[in-house]
C-alpha cells in the first residue's frame, strides 16, 4: 500500500515537472533576435539658403561592457552619421541570449562653428530580449533625459546666417553694392577734378600772355 503511495507522488511530480518545462520553453542553440532603435535628424536654416553643410556624427554606447553592439564598432562605440532631414534606424543589433540591454545615444561632440548649433540631448535604449514559444524577442524602451519614453531618438540642429551673410544672393547685392561704391571712386573724381583745374589754368595764362602782347 505504501509503495502505490509512493509511486502516485512520484507520478505526480513528474507530471508537474513536464508542465513546468512546456510553459518555460528553452532557448533553442544559435537563436538569435536583431532590434534597432528609430532615429531621425531634424535640420534647419535661418536667414538664408540651404547650402551649408548638414552632416553629423552620432555614437551609441553600451551601459554594460558585455553588452551586444552593431557590426562595425570600435573600441565600444559605434558611430554613423546623418544629413539633412531624415527619419532612419540604427544598424541592427544582434542578441542571442535574454537579459536586459541598455545603451546611451547622442550625438558626437562637435567642434564649436560659427552659425551652426546642436542638439545636446542624451537618450537611453533599452533593450528587453526574453524567450517565447516561438523564440527570443527582444522589446524596446526609448526614454530622452528626462526619463520620458519617446517613439524616436529625435535630433535637431541648425544653422542660422548673420545679418548679411544669407547665402549667395547676399554675396550677389555686395558685389553689386561694390560695383557703384562711391567710396572707391573717388579717388576718379579729384584726378578728374585736378586735370580740369589745370586746363583752366593754362587756358588762363595762355589768354593773359597773349592779352599781353596784343597791348
Amino acid at each position: 500500500m505504501k509503495q502505490r503511495v509512493k509511486w502516485k507522488a512520484a507520478g505526480i511530480l513528474l507530471s508537474f515537472a513536464v508542465l513546468l518545462a512546456a510553459a518555460v520553453p528553452a532557448q533553442a542553440a544559435g537563436e538569435q533576435v536583431k532590434a534597432s532603435i528609430p532615429v531621425a535628424q531634424k535640420f534647419s536654416v535661418s536667414g538664408g539658403d540651404d547650402s551649408v553643410n548638414s552632416e553629423f556624427t552620432y555614437q551609441l554606447t553600451p551601459l554594460e561592457k558585455e553588452n551586444p553592439m552593431p557590426e562595425g564598432s570600435a573600441q565600444g562605440m559605434w558611430s554613423f552619421q546623418m544629413v539633412g532631414n531624415i527619419e532612419t534606424e540604427t544598424k541592427a543589433i544582434t542578441f542571442d541570449h535574454a537579459g536586459v540591454y541598455a545603451y546611451q545615444l547622442r550625438m558626437a561632440e562637435e567642434a564649436e562653428q560659427e552659425g551652426y548649433f546642436f542638439d545636446e540631448e542624451v537618450y537611453k535604449a533599452t533593450f528587453f530580449v526574453r524567450n517565447t514559444q516561438t523564440g527570443l524577442a527582444a522589446e524596446l524602451i526609448l526614454q530622452n533625459s528626462a526619463g520620458e519614453k519617446v517613439s524616436s531618438a529625435v535630433f535637431e540642429n541648425g544653422y542660422e546666417y548673420k545679418t548679411g551673410t544669407g547665402g549667395s544672393g547676399d554675396q550677389e547685392k555686395a558685389s553689386t553694392v561694390k560695383t557703384g561704391d562711391p567710396v572707391q571712386a573717388l579717388p576718379f573724381f579729384l584726378a578728374a577734378g585736378a586735370l580740369a583745374v589745370i586746363v583752366l589754368v593754362t587756358v588762363y595764362k595762355k589768354r593773359s600772355s597773349d592779352s599781353g602782347k596784343m597791348n
